[in-house]
């Protein structure tokens, strides 16, 4: 089956991690049970408020952001209340990680209050999470079974995004001033000083110089 969206790949996703990973059963006294997927929204997006920074590499273009997967679930918005979303940013491309990011969001909704100890920690681990809690990362017995899930879904419908910049970087100007002490200010481009140097001081006929 082919999927439109990804949001929809996600769901169909979710409910293999439900049937797999998240069977009825206790862990270390914790009961752990299947989310229910009709009371959660799935989102290939930045969250909201995530302050998002393009920047160029030797691999090509990233974004730089505090995390790459959000969940919120069971909260209020001017007394309106609202069920679990799950957010993953669509700057990753990785399919195998796409789908660790999903199961560690989705542990968030299953141990409600937990943080990332706890709980948490012990789902995470025993699904096969791995690394620090913040940042988990997909553990090798964990990523087969991902790769088989994957080949029974089908590729998701999804190409990496990045948000345009917002405006232009713009030359840094540096500010020149009178060694003598008149006040005289001036700002000047790095090159410009690099290639004509200072200017002279219109008082005291002296070169002036950079303040950093």
């Amino acid at each position: 089956m082919k999927y439109e969206t990804r949001e929809q790949w996600l769901h169909e996703i979710a409910k293999i991690i439900n049937g797999t990973l998240f069977k009825r059963r206790t862990i270390r006294g914790f009961s752990v049970k299947p989310l229910n997927l009709k009371k959660v929204q799935f989102n290939m997006a930045y969250s909201p408020n995530q302050r998002i920074k393009a920047h160029a590499h030797d691999g090509g273009l990233d974004v730089k952001l505090g995390h790459i997967g959000l969940c919120h679930y069971d909260y209020k918005v001017a007394g309106e209340k609202f069920e679990t979303e799950i957010f993953i940013t669509p700057n990753l491309t990785n399919q195998v990680q796409i789908v660790g990011v999903l199961i560690h969001e989705m542990i968030h909704a299953i141990t409600k209050g937990h943080g990332h100890k706890t709980a948490f920690r012990w789902v995470a681990e025993d699904v096969g999470l791995e690394g620090k809690m913040t940042a988990t990362l997909v553990g090798k017995e964990l990523a087969k079974e991902i790769r088989k899930w994957l080949r029974k879904v089908g590729k998701m419908p999804h190409k990496k995004w990045i948000p345009p910049n917002g405006r232009k970087q713009t030359t840094r100007m540096l500010k020149v001033v009178c060694s003598k002490g008149c006040g005289i200010i001036v700002r000047q481009s790095r090159t410009s000083i690099e290639n004509y140097g200072t200017p002279f001081c219109p008082i005291h006929q002296e070169e002036m110089v950079v303040v950093e």
